[in-house]
C-alpha cells in the first residue's frame, strides 16, 4: 500500500478508536474529508493482518496454494490436523 507523507500526519493527529489503538482506516478517512485519496477494490479474498487470526489465515491461504511449496504445506496441515 502507499500512503502519502499525509497519511503519516494524518495518523499522527488520528486519535485512539477500536481496542484503544489508532486505526488506519480512521486516518484514511481524515485523510479523504481534507484532501481526497485514490482506491483500489480488492477482488478476491482479503485478511484482516491486523489481528493475529488472520494474519495466520493469511498464511494458511497462501501456503496452500504456493507452487513451490504447497504441497509440503498440505501435508503439514493434515499431520497438525490429525494430531488436534
Amino acid at each position: 500500500m502507499r500512503c502519502p507523507a499525509a497519511s503519516s500526519r494524518c495518523s499522527a493527529e488520528t486519535p485512539p478508536g477500536a481496542g484503544g489503538e489508532i486505526q488506519l482506516t480512521d486516518a484514511i478517512e481524515a485523510l479523504r474529508a481534507r484532501e481526497g485519496v485514490d482506491a483500489y477494490r480488492m477482488r478476491g479474498k482479503t485478511f484482516d493482518c491486523g489481528h493475529q487470526l488472520g494474519y495466520l489465515e493469511a498464511i494458511l491461504a497462501y501456503g496452500r496454494r504456493h507452487a513451490r511449496y504447497g504441497e509440503g504445506f498440505r501435508e503439514l496441515l493434515t499431520r497438525y490436523a490429525a494430531e488436534a
